[in-house]
């Protein structure tokens, strides 16, 4: 049986998401009862599926609008995914006139911040002296900046104690 018959015929699938185990899932339970349960099965060459629920067995459950009675024991083949797409959301329409603020959010209102800043109130920093001549130090700069590098993947991957060692030994 081909996937856009049952389609037709059962109305458009939801896809279900497995967040609890499926004995204690209600809604999974109740749409098994009634018949209303395929599992797609994406192993192999090609995906099909199969009507009721498989406890155990890899897959992706669809829950149906209507009953899946007439397909049992039929194996479903031509799984059109876009099929199962949710529905575009509806447009919204922009509202005809804006609201207007009330008197006392006008006040509210936070002042404009200035495009530069006024210059009594920058703090000049020192420039950093420029690199010496000198290759050991250049040398020793560069390892410290891998050093520095390296550790912080190492961080991001989650290996904090491998991290502290890293920074450990390049102090």
């Amino acid at each position: 049986m081909r996937f856009a018959t049952v389609v037709n015929k059962s109305g458009k699938p939801d896809v279900h998401l497995v967040l609890v185990p499926p004995q204690n899932d209600a809604s999974l339970q109740k749409a098994i009862k009634s018949h209303r349960v395929m599992m797609l099965h994406q192993s192999g060459p090609s995906d099909f599926g199969t009507v009721g629920f498989e406890n155990g067995v890899a897959g992706q459950i669809l829950v149906f609008p209507r009953s899946l009675k007439p397909f049992e024991g039929t194996r479903i083949v031509g799984i059109r995914y876009e099929l199962l797409a949710d529905a575009p959301a509806p447009h919204v329409k922009p509202a005809a006139t804006a609201i207007k603020p009330t008197a006392k959010a006008r006040r509210k209102q936070p002042t404009p911040i200035p495009d530069s800043p006024p210059t009594e109130k920058v703090v000049a920093f020192r420039r950093p002296p420029p690199l010496s001549d000198d290759h050991e130090e250049n040398q020793r700069v560069m390892e410290l900046e891998a050093g520095i590098g390296h550790a912080m993947e190492m961080l991001e991957a989650g290996r904090e104690v491998a991290a502290f060692n890293v920074l450990k030994r390049l102090v």
